[in-house]
């Protein structure tokens, strides 16, 4: 009689031993538009966790971009904790369904969890209009801050020179503007850090309703202060082909001073200090886009500008 009890114990005892499952309790504490905000419990089975979240549409992009599981998404992109905790996601997309994803980690075994939550709304039927605000400004750097109304469902935002924006049009701007894939959709706030000295610019921004419809754009102008004075003029030299593709050729230029090779936002992509009254810059590695060419003097007290399309 003892031989079988002690059966039933042994027996009992390896049952619950690889009944054991590590578990982690998610429960989703607060949710606005871009932010969800989750508390996680352990049990007494789990060493450890990761969390995670997408749509389902990333996850199977990534997955099939690296032939890989979910679990190995969320191994390694995953936050790692030991313990209870809450975390908070952000930067994410209004009115979107998501999958917070939970990878428990075992003695022997993990378990993948899986809980739906779907961000809220933003936008309305009326108007976007974007607020901007331009501060902290010195001769390289500024702090623009954008805030939408409660109209505004998405918005895009950047700055760019004065003189670049005459020069190629608010119409062109405004298509920049609405192709730019950094979407916003609350309060923005970005310290732009590699502006030129004493040059004006324009913070600009324009947004769309809940109904997909464009509002106006904003353009608030500022300027850097200034390092040494700085007189533009129209660009003196020819350019072509242009628009352009792999290269662009430069003829007539002054054959000392400086060349640079600017994006709309001011950031240099090409630099070169002048040493003849020709050159040719390469283009195959430069995004498609409308670009600005500036040539200064060796004291950097005259510039000539002229637009540069790549495509």
């Amino acid at each position: 009689m003892k031989k079988i009890l002690s059966f039933f114990l042994v027996l009992f005892m390896a049952t619950n031993l690889f009944a054991q499952t590590p578990n982690v309790t998610t429960t989703i504490e607060n949710v606005t538009a871009t932010e969800v905000m989750a508390a996680f419990e352990m049990n007494a089975d789990c060493n450890g966790y990761r969390v995670y979240i997408s749509t389902d549409e990333d996850m199977i992009l990534w997955t099939g971009m690296m032939h890989c599981t979910e679990e190995v998404i969320v191994l390694n992109w995953g936050a790692l904790y030991s313990s209870d905790t809450t975390h908070t996601f952000n930067d994410l997309v209004p009115g979107t369904e998501y999958k917070l994803y939970v990878l428990a980690f075992g003695t022997s075994d993990t378990v993948m969890l899986r809980t739906t939550v779907t961000t809220n709304t933003v936008g309305g039927s009326g108007t976007s209009i974007i607020s901007i605000a331009v501060t902290n400004i010195t001769s390289t750097s500024a702090l623009v801050t954008c805030t939408p109304n409660e109209e505004t469902a998405r918005f895009n935002d950047f700055i760019i020179e004065q003189s670049s924006f005459a020069e190629i049009g608010a119409d062109s701007v405004i298509a920049i503007l609405k192709e730019d894939p950094n979407i916003h959709y609350v309060e923005y706030e970005w310290e732009w850090l590699t502006l030129n000295p004493g040059t004006a610019y324009y913070a600009v921004a324009i947004g769309q309703n809940a109904d997909g419809v464009w509002g106006d754009i904003t353009k608030v102008p500022f300027s850097t202060t200034p390092t040494a004075v700085v007189n533009y003029k129209n660009g003196d030299f020819n350019i072509y082909p242009n628009p352009a593709e792999t290269s662009v050729k430069l003829e007539d230029i002054p054959s000392h001073g400086n060349l640079q090779v600017c994006d709309l936002q001011g950031k240099i992509i090409f630099e070169k200090t002048l040493d003849n009254s020709n050159m040719t810059i390469d283009l195959s590695n430069v995004a498609k886009g409308v670009y600005m060419v500036k040539i200064s003097d060796g004291d950097n007290h005259q510039c000539m500008v002229k637009k540069l399309v790549v495509r």
